[in-house]
């Protein structure tokens, strides 16, 4: 997040000053719009830094916790690990019978 305050952030715009900071979360549906969203749902959106966010159905997921609490969906069930996921099966193109090492790592995952 600290690189998106830089006057040259890359990859993303910069943070203005007052605006809201991205950053993905989950949240807990109090009142809906979206087809499929029930008050008291939970959802895993970007969801920023911010109390009540209104958020449009794009990029919204229903977070089913039959497959696990909220922790793990911020953890091993969130976005991060499916980054780690899709690196490793999609784009390394690894299938159960490649071996790999990971001798470092870093991040909310690492």
């Amino acid at each position: 997040m600290r690189v998106w305050m830089d006057i040259d952030p890359g990859y993303m715009p910069t943070v203005q000053i007052g605006d809201v900071m991205r950053a993905g979360g989950i949240g807990k549906v109090i009142a809906s719009r979206i087809d499929g969203l029930l008050n008291g749902d939970y959802v895993q959106a970007r969801i920023g830094w911010r109390r009540y966010p209104i958020l449009v159905s794009q990029g919204i997921h229903k977070i089913d916790l039959s497959l696990g609490s909220l922790e793990d969906w911020i953890g091993s069930l969130g976005t991060t690990c499916l980054t780690a996921w899709f690196g490793i099966r999609e784009i390394g193109a690894l299938s159960s019978e490649d071996r790999v090492l990971v001798f470092g790592a870093a991040g909310a995952f690492g």
